[in-house]
This record gives structure tokens, sequence and C-alpha cells, in this order.
């Protein structure tokens, strides 16, 4: 009653066309698409006075006060009620506050009264939401009905509303998503007929991806907008009756396994479910309608096929095949114009397809000959999930016809969206891999002891390991590749003489992608210099090259990846500019003695990567006037420590990195400049014999842990050793500070 007088009160206090003022108690107003009267035939009104319409409006008046607007008859002589579904032209109504719903014992919550009023619009009553749109029953707190003409795309319901209507949303073809408040306690027999262009839901219910009303594991309705397959979610065990009627562009449904029943009627008017996929052994025909499906789909969950299940299919063309619990029977599957092995099968029993004679399309991921023991039919389509095929797969059968995109040059080869999967031809003793191939999948020519010449084309980026197992290659042609080396447990690159093709560099030792240096081959003792303009090296680029003495690094080098010169074993000068990034391990197993830094830009090479290593000296924009420092922007980014007891950092520099310093065994005395103004953390770590720092800058710099033990001496201006034991950071060194001319 509370939220009766409230709505009242809003409705008063509304700004709203005159025509709508409230009416009379005997009266309601309306009007119509067509501009004429309603039926008003004693079925649908009782007690009617009079019915007229002018002026755009039409008024009912009743011989009495009206009373109760639905279906529910209260028996009496007094009693005025009007029913007002299916009233096809109905536009607007206003109805009297005091009018009521029709309740009794039978029907004690109201169903939607304007059911069957597609084009209605606005409803003035004081059940009704200021704007006209929906109505909500006071006494249940239901939401009764949603004009379905009112040009709502979104609709958000009431928090205060705790039930819905089975048929609240009945003709709503405008709706596209709908939000469930947390207070609604069910929506078991919630219905939303002609709602076709219903795309989501969202709140209370709502399933993850928005598409489904689910109750305790029950389905309730699904929003059919857009889509044409759809997979069940996981964790439903039941669909309600009607969940999905109507769907007519439904041609694909997955039933996940959790599934137990589905309700008759669920499926009523999908008349384009054509593909079935049965996750779940309850499967029952009658679920769907025989007459129109044409595929199913064996999940990977299915453990025992029933034949049985599928009587009465009588339009079954294709059978799917994607699990690996099927029994050994081979009258299963016999009249069938298909039969596809799915993605997840690994193995069969060994007649299952003894009687299939029509079309067999493997899509698994391995094609062996446990997959095609005892066939009958001549006609194979190879899918594009497959990966690998046996080289006795199709053995013992010489009349059968292979086709699809993967069976390349004359069927002597499998050829996967560009890549190589497997020579089927064992016998050939010469071979050039077809242009448009880029990529040679693992053990690819496996097996193909009699191969002694192969042609590699332009265009591979990737080998698979044990791609040529078991080959003795006589001689192999390189047309320069595009992408990664050809790995050196693949072909011995001692014996390739060098690149040729667009990709090669000017002198034949590179291969180059881009500005990336791919790879590097030579058959002679060398000292290298890479060319100008590579700004990468790629993994194993030098990798294992024995010829290799020494390389120099141009400054257009910014990236050296991973083993880039690994087991390089020979090669002990390098030439290198600080600009790269490089990976921990890329010089692994090279017994460098030398190498020479032209300093750039950037952070130090990092300690870890050369070992054992001796730096002479940095040179360049970057590098300081002794060759001792590696500078950038005024910050002292590395030291080249050779053994000096004695270090005077160069002026102008105001920040010392962290670990700049580190390891210097024999550093004694360090002078850092008055140029000073930040030290990182454990600049001086490892420095075990360091006594003292001359710390040249009045205003102290800011400071980490310095890593240094009590016995160093920290010598500073006579005039700041107060301003240095004073500061925050160098309280914990305030013992050691001293003047620097009481040093002396």
């Amino acid at each position: 009653m509370t939220r009766r007088i409230f709505t009242l009160f809003v409705s008063l206090v509304a700004t709203i066309s005159v025509i709508y003022a409230q009416c009379p108690s005997d009266e309601i107003w309306y009007t119509t698409t067509d501009g004429k009267i309603v039926d008003i035939s004693p079925a649908k009104f009782r007690s009617v006075k009079s019915n007229t319409y002018s002026n755009g409006k039409g008024v009912i008046k009743f011989t009495s006060e009206l009373y109760a607007i639905g279906e529910a008859y209260i028996m009496g002589d007094n009693v005025t009620q009007i029913i007002l579904t299916d009233l096809e032209n109905l536009e607007t109504i206003t109805i009297p506050d005091d009018a009521g719903f029709a309740t009794s014992a039978w029907n004690p919550v109201p169903t939607n009264p304007f059911k069957g009023c597609p084009n209605l619009k606005h409803i003035y009553w004081v059940l009704a939401s200021e704007d006209g749109k929906y109505v909500i029953d006071d006494m249940s707190g239901g939401l009764v009905t949603v004009a379905p003409a009112a040009g709502l795309k979104s609709f958000t319901i009431p928090d205060e509303v705790g039930s819905i209507a089975g048929d609240a949303f009945d003709c709503c073809k405008d709706l596209i998503s709908i939000k469930i408040p947390s207070s609604v306690e069910y929506v078991r027999g919630v219905d939303f007929k002609d709602c076709i262009n219903l795309q989501k839901f969202s709140g209370k219910f709502a399933s993850s991806d928005g598409r489904c009303l689910i109750q305790d594991g029950e389905l309730i309705k699904f929003a059919p907008a857009g889509l044409t397959s759809y997979t069940i979610p996981n964790g439903v065990k039941q669909i309600k009756k009607g969940a999905f009627a109507g769907c007519t562009n439904l041609a694909r449904i997955n039933f996940p396994k959790e599934i137990t029943e589905v309700e008759e009627g669920t499926f009523e008017d999908c008349t384009n479910l054509k593909n079935i996929t049965i996750n779940t052994n309850s499967f029952q025909g009658s679920w769907v309608n025989k007459e129109v499906v044409e595929e199913i789909t064996l999940g990977p969950n299915i453990n025992l096929y029933n034949s049985e299940n599928f009587n009465g299919f009588e339009n079954l063309k294709k059978i799917n095949i994607d699990t690996n619990q099927l029994r050994d029977n081979s009258s299963d599957f016999v009249g069938f114009e298909e039969i596809t092995i799915g993605p997840n099968v690994t193995q069969l029993p060994s007649s299952i397809l003894s009687q299939h004679e029509g079309k067999l399309t493997f899509n698994c991921k391995e094609i062996t000959k446990s997959l095609t023991a005892n066939l009958k039919t001549c006609e194979i389509y190879i899918g594009e999930n497959v990966e690998y095929i046996a080289s006795d797969a199709f053995s013992g059968y010489p009349g059968i016809a292979l086709a699809g995109k993967y069976i390349c040059d004359a069927g002597n080869s499998v050829i996967v969206n560009n890549r190589f999967v497997h020579l089927l031809n064992k016998d050939l003793e010469s071979y050039t891999i077809p242009n448009n191939v880029t990529e040679i999948s693992k053990e690819a020519f496996k097996g193909c002891s009699k191969l002694k010449n192969l042609t590699i084309p332009n265009g591979i980026t990737k080998f698979g390991n044990q791609a040529f197992n078991g080959c003795i290659f006589n001689s192999i042609t390189v047309s320069a590749v595009t992408g990664n080396k050809l790995p050196n447990d693949i072909l011995d690159h001692s014996k390739i003489v060098k690149y040729t093709g667009k990709y090669a560099s000017e002198d034949g030792h590179c291969l180059v992608n881009g500005s990336t240096l791919v790879d590097f081959v030579t058959t002679e003792d060398i000292t290298y210099n890479i060319p100008n303009g590579m700004t990468k090296i790629s993994a194993n680029a030098f990798a294992e090259c024995k010829k290799l003495h020494g390389v120099t690094i141009p400054d257009s080098v910014k990236s050296i990846e991973q083993n880039a010169f690994k087991g390089c074993s020979n090669l002990k000068t390098i030439t290198i500019t600080n600009g790269a990034t490089i990976a921990s391990n890329a010089f692994e197993g090279c017994p460098i003695d030398t190498i020479t830094v032209s300093a750039v830009t950037g952070n130090e090479l990092p300690n870890n990567i050369f070992d054992p290593i001796n730096i002479i000296a940095y040179t360049g924009k970057n590098a300081s006037e002794d060759g001792m420092c590696l500078i950038n922007e005024g910050a002292l980014v590395d030291f080249v420590y050779l053994g000096q007891t004695e270090y005077s950092i160069p002026a102008g520099i105001t920040t010392v990195n962290a670990k700049v310093f580190a390891n210097c065994i024999s550093l004694n005395t360090l002078t850092l400049p008055d140029s000073i103004t930040s030290i990182g953390e454990e600049a001086f770590t490892g420095c075990m014999n360091l006594k003292t720092i001359n710390c040249m800058a009045t205003t102290p710099p800011s400071i980490g842990n310095l890593a240094i033990s009590e016995d160093v001496k920290i010598l500073v201006p006579k005039e700041s050793v107060k301003l240095y034991k004073e500061n925050p950071d160098w309280l914990v060194y305030k013992k050691q500070i001293k003047a620097y001319k009481e040093a002396k």
C-alpha cells in the first residue's frame, strides 16, 4: 500500500499531456494505431455503458466503478472488469487509479494483462512507472508487463522487483538487453516470446556470456539474436521447455557433458538446427527435431556410442567422430554419406570404419596406421588440422584417392598452410622443397634414407627438431631463407660455402632478413666484420662456428640474442659498441681474451656475459678522456678496472651508478669531483682494499648503501663536515667523515 501511495504521488506531480490526465473511476481512456474503437465484446469487457472515439482518443464508460483488470473472474453482479489481451492496435491506455488486478484463490499473482498488445507504447496508471513503460504489482512486488512498443532496447528491471510474470515481456521485439536485479527470487516460468532481437542478459541468473538465464543448473531462456551457433555453458544440467523455442537462425548447438535432461519443446520451431554436438552420454534423440538434423558430432566426452539413440534421424548424412571411446562395432557407421575423424581422435577400434563406403575425412592431428586399418572407402580427404601422416598410413591401399589442400606436388608431399609436414615418397634421391613452403615440421623427412640431394628454397622461416633425421646428404643447395637459420643439428654449416640470393650479404657469409643477421657460414678461418646496418644478431646466428677467430660488431647493432656466438671455440677478440642489448649467454663457450669497446650509450656491458674479460679502454663520444669511464648524460655507467690503486673520477660527472666500482679489489683511494650529486646502491661493493674516499662536493650527494667497511675514511671539504654528519643519508658513516684538509 505504501508503494501504491508513493506511485500515485509521483503520477500526480509528473508533467504529462492534458489528454492523459487522471480519468474517472468508471472510465478508461485509450488511443489506437488505426484510430478506431477497440473491440468491446463481452469476452473482453464487462458492464460497458458506452465506447466512443473522437479527436484521437477513445473513452469507454462502465455502469459502475472499474474493479478489475485481467483474466481471473470474481463472480458477482456488480463486478466491472476488462480483459486487455490480444488488442493488436492498442497504443496507449489510461486506467483509473482504483482499478486493480483480477486475482483469485486460483490465480493470486497477476499475469500480463497486456499480453498480445504489440503496439502498446504507454500505460498511464497508478501501478505503472512514471514514463508509462512498465507495470509493477504493488501487492506482490512483481514485474507484470513491459510495454512492447515503448522504444526500449535496453531494460533494467527495478531493484524492488521480486518476481517476473511469465509473459511480462510478451511481444517486446525491440529489446536487445535485459538486466535482472538481485531482488528477483526466480526466473523459472518467465517467457520471452517474440523477443527476437534479444542479445544479452545481465545481472542475477545471467550466464557469463550473457546469452542465458540459468537458475540452479536449469537453463531457462536463451537470447538468440545474431547467433547461428552456440555451445551451452558448462554446469547446465537441465534445459527447460521453450528455452530455445523460435530460434530460427540457430544452425548448430553443442550439448556439454553435464546435461542430463532437456524438456520437450525446448527447440520448438528451430527449423535450421541441422548440426548438433553431443558431449553427454545422457543424450536422447527426442531432445531435437529428428527430421531437421543432418549432422551429428560425437564429442570428446562420449564414452559409448549407442546407435539406437539416433533411430529416426531420417536426414542424418554426416557423423563427426571426435572421441577415443567408441566400441568396436562397425555396423554403427554404415550408410552415412561422410564420416569425419575429429581433432581429438588419436585411436579408433580396428574395424570401426571397415563398412563405411562414403567419403572419409581425416581432421585429426596425426594420421597413423592405427586409424586407417581395414579401410573400405576409396575417397579420402585430408583436413586442415592434420600435421603428420605416417609413411605407412595408406600403404596397402593402391586405389585410394587422396585429396585436400595438403596433398601437393604430384602426391609426393603433405604441406599444411605453407608448412611442409611430411615427404610421402620415401624412394626419392633428389628433392626440391616447393617455393611456397615457409616452415618445415618436426621429423618431416624422417626415414628418407635414399634422399641424397636437397634444394631448400627461398622463404623457409623455421625448421622443426630432427626434420632431416636419418638423412645423409651429398649436397645441399641453399637459396637464402628469410627466417631463422638452418639449425646446426640439421645441416652441417661447415660444409655450406656461402649464401646466395636477395637475402644474402654481399660477401655471401651472412643470411640477412631486413636488418637482422639470421645466420653466418664460412669454410675458412676468419676474423669477420659484420656488415654495417645490421640492427640485430639472431639467436644462434654464429653458433658453433669453429672457424671464427675474431669479430667486429658495428654501432648499428642494438640487440644480440641468446646463444648468438655459443660454441665459437676459437673466438678470441671482439670489437663491440655499448649500444646493444646482449643476452647473458650470447657468448657462452667463447675463450675471449681481448674486447675493444667503443662506448656509445646506455648501461655497462654486463660482467656475466664476458668471462674471462680484459677491456683495455672505452672509446667514442661517451668515453672519458683517459678511456677508463663510460659516461651517459653525466652518469658514470661503467669503469674499466685494470688493477688501479688510485683513481680520480673526471670533473663534470654528477652521478655514480650502482655497483660501478664493484670488485675493484686493488683500488685504495678514490676521488669524486665537486660535481657529484648522487651515488648509487653498492657503488663500491667488493672493493676490499679501499681505504679513502675523497668526496669534493660541498653539498652532500644523495646516496644509497655504499657497501664500504668501517675503516674507510670519507674526506670532505672542511666547511661541509657538519653538513655531511647531519645529513640523514650519511649518518651511518658519521664516525668516518673527516675534513679533507686534515688528511694532508
